[in-house]
C-alpha cells in the first residue's frame, strides 16, 4: 500500500492524520510507519552520501532499528543469511544505499 500526499497545511495535515489513524488497523499502521520510517532514512542517507567503504565494508542496505528487530525476532538469524539479505534488498528498494560510481579515472 502507498500513500502520496501532496503539500497540506498543517489542519490538512492533522486532519488527514486523523482519518488514517481511524482506517488503518493496528497492523496495517505499523506497516506504514515502517515505511515511512524508512523513506525518511533513505533521504537523509542520499543526501549524505556515505563513503565507498567503512570501516565493516561496502554498505548494501540501510535498515529502521524496528523493522531489524521485528524481523530477527519473527525469522531467528535471518540476517546472516546472504540469500534473505539478497531478497530483502530486491523487494524493499527504500532501504538499498544508492552507491557511487565505481569508475576510477587515472588521467591516462
Amino acid at each position: 500500500m502507498e500513500i502520496i500526499v501532496p503539500e497540506l497545511s498543517d489542519k490538512q495535515t492533522r486532519d488527514l492524520d486523523r482519518i488514517l489513524r481511524y482506517a488503518l488497523d493496528a497492523d496495517q499502521m505499523r506497516r506504514f510507519n515502517f515505511e515511512h520510517r524508512q523513506r525518511q532514512i533513505a533521504a537523509v542517507n542520499e543526501r549524505l552520501a556515505p563513503e565507498r567503504y567503512g570501516p565493516l565494508g561496502e554498505q548494501v542496505l540501510e535498515v529502521d532499528a524496528d523493522v531489524f528487530f521485528a524481523w530477527d525476532v519473527m525469522h531467528n538469524g535471518c540476517w546472516g543469511d546472504k540469500t534473505f539479505i539478497r531478497e530483502f534488498v530486491r523487494d524493499n528498494d527504500a532501504c538499498r544505499v544508492k552507491r557511487p560510481p565505481r569508475r576510477i579515472f587515472n588521467g591516462f
